[in-house]
């Protein structure tokens, strides 16, 4: 929390005419080059498309948003860079608060895959290396308001990325 407001405090002062865009877990297709960790929707369709057992747990929460609806935001505010704007602070998350285990099981139903690998568990069932925070459910509301950007459900995303998957006929 220190670390994000002063970001914010630096960016103020910095650029008056600063945006900070929050989002939450980013999904969308796979990204047009290499990245160094698994993203987590390609994560999830990886093990699901193989019934590799995997635990995703049960106690936390996120709202997907599309790496779409992000870039979207970001086109609305270079095109109106000059519009005086109350707000400079916009969270970005999906419509709906999910679990990471609700997200892999809304994955294998889209994809046709059976819910079987989803291993539901609670956080405190692995150890980690870092912590992860419980909920980070957000509220866009904002953000559709003044920006137009609506959010993508997560299933729209779902199909759109396991429709671009499969091999043209």
């Amino acid at each position: 929390m220190i670390r994000s407001c002063s970001c914010t405090n630096d960016s103020q002062a910095s650029w008056p005419k600063h945006v900070i865009l929050r989002p939450s877990i980013i999904v969308g297709p796979p990204p047009p080059f290499p990245v160094h960790r698994p993203l987590f929707l390609q994560f999830v369709l990886s093990a699901l498309s193989q019934q590799k057992p995997t635990t995703f747990f049960t106690d936390e929460w996120r709202c997907p948003v599309s790496v779409h609806d992000i870039v979207a935001a970001c086109l609305r505010l270079i095109a109106e860079a000059d519009k005086p704007r109350a707000h400079r602070l916009y969270n970005m998350g999906g419509p709906h608060r999910l679990s990471r285990a609700e997200m892999a099981e809304a994955a294998a139903a889209v994809g046709g895959w059976s819910t079987a690998a989803v291993l539901r568990q609670p956080a405190a069932s692995v150890t980690r290396a870092a912590p992860s925070p419980q909920d980070i459910a957000m509220d866009s509301s904002l953000c559709a308001a003044d920006l137009g950007v609506h959010a993508t459900p997560l299933e729209s995303v779902l199909r759109a990325v396991c429709a671009a998957a499969q091999p043209d006929p």
